[in-house]
Formats: structure tokens, sequence, C-alpha cells
């Protein structure tokens, strides 16, 4: 079986063949830490994504980010682990693995739930 590879072709995030849909904050998450070796420091992530925010912008932000990332991965046959780490953020791509209905449940679950958390928490 031929590997899959997480990658950006024509501003659009790719895994294999399979594109993967993306918020504009998403997609700057996962382009900044692919080009940067899969780390970088939580910092250059607020300058990227939110460069007049990046004072006001905590770690809980990125956290969400990347976790709605994750499971957007996921979904797509993905096996990523985004992971903070102190002041450090990084990406590993894992071997491909099969998806039960159960796993493509819950993280849809899980991404139909964060606009209502979030719309709920204010």
């Amino acid at each position: 079986m031929k590997r899959k590879k997480l990658h950006i072709a024509d501003n659009n995030l790719m895994y294999g063949n399979t594109p993967i849909n993306l918020t504009k904050n998403e997609y700057l998450l996962v382009s900044v830490l692919l080009n940067s070796g899969g780390e970088v420091s939580c910092d250059e992530v607020k300058g990227a994504i939110w460069p007049d925010r990046k004072d006001i912008i905590t770690y809980n932000n990125i956290n969400q980010l990347s976790s709605r990332v994750k499971s957007k991965l996921i979904i797509a046959g993905c096996d990523a682990v985004i992971t903070k780490n102190g002041e450090k953020i990084s990406i590993l791509v894992k071997e491909p693995r099969k998806l039960n209905k159960k796993d493509i449940v819950i993280y849809t679950l899980i991404l139909i739930s964060f606009p209502i958390h979030y719309y709920l928490s204010f």
C-alpha cells in the first residue's frame, strides 16, 4: 500500500488525493506547521494567524483550533497528532489507519458541537 502524505497543493490541504476542508485559520495553522518542519512556537502561530490580535490570543485559542484540525484530519483518514508542549506546537502524521463508523460519528459530533459550545460560552 502506498503511503499517503499530508501536503499543501494549490492552497488546499490534501491527504494523498483527498482534499481536507479547513477554515482559514485551520489552514494557516497546518501550513505554518508543515512549512516549518512540523514544529513552531506558539508565538509564531499567533503571529501567522492573528497578527493584529496576537497579544490577546491565549493558549486556549490555539488548543481549540488544533483540536478542530485534528478532528478533520482524522475524519479524512489521516492519523495525526497535534501537541502543544510549553511554548511549542507540533504535528506528527502517523501511518494511515482505517476508521470505523464509531470513530467517524465521534469526530463528527466533536466538530458539530464546537460552534454550540463556543457560542454558549459567551
